[in-house]
């Protein structure tokens, strides 16, 4: 876990997971 910015990493996560509709935990630490 390097360098993670947690309002402007996790506010993507959350769009993405939106959008993907994936859970937010699984794309925010698994994202490919």
């Amino acid at each position: 876990m390097a360098g993670i910015q947690w309002e402007t990493d996790f506010g993507a996560a959350l769009e993405k997971a939106k959008q993907t509709g994936k859970p937010v935990f699984q794309d925010f630490w698994f994202d490919d």
